[in-house]
């Protein structure tokens, strides 16, 4: 018995989360929204790529209101 659970898709094109267009898999941005593109799913969608920028703007501000609300209240 082998593993057939492991189902091996071989695709021609992507497409993109946000305009619904078909794209060729190794492409990083579609070509119709500007957007970025992740890796394909195995339904064929791309998944969408992750935004680090966002998440160290999110760190940066949530640090930024740690040392204010240590600052306004909790100093002496």
């Amino acid at each position: 018995m082998g593993t057939g659970d492991e189902k091996k898709y071989e695709y021609h094109a992507k497409k993109c989360q946000e305009c619904m267009t078909y794209i060729p898999v190794d492409a990083d941005v579609c070509p119709m929204c500007k957007k970025r593109v992740g890796t394909i799913m195995e339904s064929g969608m791309a998944r969408k790529a992750t935004d680090w920028k966002a998440y160290a703007m999110m760190i940066v501000s949530w640090a930024a209101l740690a040392v204010y609300i240590w600052w306004a209240f909790l100093r002496e």
